[in-house]
């Protein structure tokens, strides 16, 4: 019994580490393709124009702002997870935007398209993984239990505040990045219901 807890815990682990690498590849991946990417990564772009600062590293200063308002909302939304995976994500992003040159023409789509599914997956392997989700998903799953509403429409207008104001900052907007706010916001909780190894979740009808 021991030795199978243990590898549930190491699998989880695995789910939140891979996930949290996974998600900043794909927004790099994103931002590589010229389409943009989400809203959030509209903000990041617009704190790293303001302040000089890469890309990653604004992906980390976000999320220690989010992890705080999160605590506010919700504090049961957090945990270890949350503290550790904007460093994870910060990799994947640097990694990816470091790698991956600036393409043109038909391959650029391929990209978005590409940097769109990983980036579901990825969030949805760190909220199956449930050891403290990503300050982001922390926060939206705490108003999603506090106001009863479904997960895609308070993902959605947690994307537009964030569209809105990293504009404000100086982020870059496309066309892409309307794409994934509507994308992600059903993507990500189809992944999470789609996924062979589950981990069982709280709340799971809220995904409904």
């Amino acid at each position: 019994m021991k030795n199978i807890n243990m590898y549930k815990l190491v699998l989880r682990a695995l789910f939140l580490i891979g996930g949290a690498a996974l998600n900043g590849f794909a927004i790099g991946l994103c931002n590589q393709s010229g389409w943009g990417a989400d809203a959030i990564t509209v903000f990041y772009g617009g704190l790293s124009s303001t302040f000089n600062i890469t890309v990653g590293a604004a992906s980390t200063c976000t999320a220690i702002g989010m992890l705080i308002l999160a605590g506010i909302i919700d504090w049961r939304q957090l945990g270890l997870g949350t503290l550790i995976t904007p460093f994870f994500t910060q990799f994947g992003i640097d990694f990816a935007m470091g790698l991956i040159p600036h393409q043109q023409g038909w391959i650029t789509f391929v990209m978005f398209a590409c940097g769109l599914l990983l980036m579901a997956i990825g969030i949805a392997a760190m909220i199956d993984a449930n050891l403290g989700k990503f300050s982001y998903d922390a926060l939206i799953l705490g108003l999603v239990d506090k106001m009863k509403k479904p997960f895609h429409m308070i993902r959605w207008t947690c994307d537009i505040l964030l569209l809105v104001s990293g504009m404000i900052l100086g982020g870059s907007v496309t066309i892409g990045t309307f794409v994934a706010i509507f994308a992600l916001g059903k993507l990500i909780p189809f992944f999470t219901n789609q996924f062979n190894l589950r981990f069982k979740m709280q709340n799971k009808e809220q995904y409904s």
